[in-house]
């Protein structure tokens, strides 16, 4: 259990050649110890004198004295800093040998090498921010799309938490007049039965607000993880050609030889406003088992795999072939997804042809179709449209705070949940006695989401996830 009193020191920056790195220092210790390996321009000692949130010039020494690099060095007093206590943080030359060098002369006091994420578990401890704002942190690092980007954003402002707050604070409430009504009827016993309108009203607005926090959590959760997509599809119909035209390189083999792909291909691409998690696979013919080429079998199996597991089919044709029974078979093993169509291979039709590609688009008629060509570009925006109205709906253009963590949807839902018992307990004419159980526990469930009702072993597993010095 955390207890304040070590000090921690870690690398802030990217583990790569650059400009600059910085290298964090925190804890009750992180000034006098940086005291002793910072020299002014003079080579004086004063790191202690400087005042608080403020920047200086000057050199790091090792144990011996010896200058090791001229740095920045800012200093920050508890509790106006990351992570609610003493911090200072070395900026100096971004070479990994040089890093490490500064790091392990800081590491020779009595500092210990951080653990992943424990700077900001450390502002969580120090409530200096909630854990939905931590979490924030990650995903503000993490965000590969402009939504995922703004709603992080929107998440380390505390919006999630300033919606979730009034909720429990009516419901404690609530919760505190029954528990006194009941252990002192003669004082409060006759106002429970006219209290339940009211509670009854609290109720509601508790769940409508939880409603909306829930209406945009499939998107958001879209946003910011990625769709795992399978490119479907028969031999030889462009489908490693469309990988490799929307990632923007070469990812896949592409050949005129039908089979070419064996194994699936996967490439992570942003999309317009969507990221999508490609995955190329092996063109499906039928049974896998009914095939006799091992390696062909195995292909086709995985490819079935990533067909189950996906949330986005983009089903290819070869618009130049048109709709045989077996395009059709294979269709039909995509029933029950989100899918899109791409007649590919447009560029092949002549203009004689031009109206049957057209009439492609009617193949499949309940869902949606992009004439596609992987030669001229055709139908790439159309696609980018197509995609955001699909996966995001009316949240891709929302100013609402949006959930984006499973874990948020999750314990949101058995709030909601609980809220509901209580309202069917109050239908039944059930005593007051039985309402508290259900308010307590959707009490509890929406003080997990913010973290101030959370054991020590979920706390460590969620900070275990960031990176090293965050």
């Amino acid at each position: 259990m955390y207890d304040g009193q070590d000090t921690i020191a870690a690398i802030s920056t990217a583990t790569a050649p650059a400009g600059i790195g910085i290298i964090r220092v925190s804890g009750p210790k992180a000034i006098p110890v940086c005291h002793g390996m910072f020299v002014n321009r003079q080579g004086e000692q004063v790191l202690e004198q400087f005042a608080a949130s403020s920047f200086h010039y000057g050199f790091v020494t090792d144990p011996a004295g010896e200058k090791l690099d001229e740095v920045m060095c800012a200093v920050m007093r508890a509790p106006h800093s990351y992570t609610g206590e003493d911090v200072v943080e070395i900026q100096c030359h971004g070479g990994l040998l040089n890093l490490q060098r500064i790091l392990e002369s800081v590491l020779t006091a009595d500092v210990r090498l951080a653990e992943p994420g424990e700077f900001t578990k450390r502002a969580f401890l120090n409530g200096r921010i909630d854990l939905t704002q931590a979490e924030a942190v990650m995903d503000i690092i993490a965000a590969d799309n402009d939504l995922a980007l703004k709603s992080a954003r929107r998440q380390a402002d505390g919006q999630v938490s300033d919606r979730i707050r009034p909720i429990r604070a009516a419901l404690l409430s609530e919760t505190a007049f029954i528990e006194a009504a009941l252990d002192d009827p003669e004082s409060y016993g006759e106002e429970l039965v006219p209290r339940r309108k009211q509670l009854l009203n609290v109720l509601d607005d508790s769940l409508s607000a939880i409603d909306k926090l829930l209406a945009g959590a499939d998107e958001g959760i879209l946003i910011r993880e990625g769709v795992k997509t399978a490119i479907i599809g028969m031999p030889n119909a462009g489908k490693s050609s469309i990988l490799n035209l929307l990632s923007g390189r070469e990812r896949s083999i592409v050949s005129d030889i039908p089979g070419t792909t064996r194994d699936t291909v996967e490439e992570k691409i942003r999309l317009g406003k969507v990221t999508l998690h490609l995955i190329d696979t092996a063109g499906i013919t039928g049974a896998p088992e009914n095939t006799a080429n091992p390696i062909e079998r195995i292909g086709m199996e995985r490819a079935e795999l990533a067909l189950n597991e996906a949330q986005l089919i983009l089903f290819v044709v070869d618009a130049d072939r048109g709709i045989t029974a077996e395009v059709r078979s294979l269709f039909a093993k995509t029933q029950g997804k989100r899918r899109i169509v791409l007649y590919n291979k447009t560029d092949l039709l002549r203009e004689t042809q031009k109206k049957t590609g057209e009439a492609l688009a009617e193949a499949f008629p309940d869902t949606p179709a992009v004439l596609f060509s992987t030669v001229t570009g055709e139908g790439q925006e159309e696609l980018k449209d197509l995609l955001s109205g699909m996966l995001l709906g009316e949240t891709g253009s929302s100013e609402e705070m949006i959930i984006t963590h499973v874990r948020h949807r999750k314990l949101l839902q058995e709030a909601a949940a609980s809220l509901k018992e209580v309202k069917h307990t109050i239908d039944k004419g059930l005593t007051e006695d039985f309402y508290t159980v259900d308010l307590m526990n959707a009490y509890r469930a929406l003080g997990e989401i913010i973290g101030e009702e959370i054991g020590d072993d979920l706390v460590d597993t969620i900070f275990s996830e960031f990176c090293m010095g965050k």
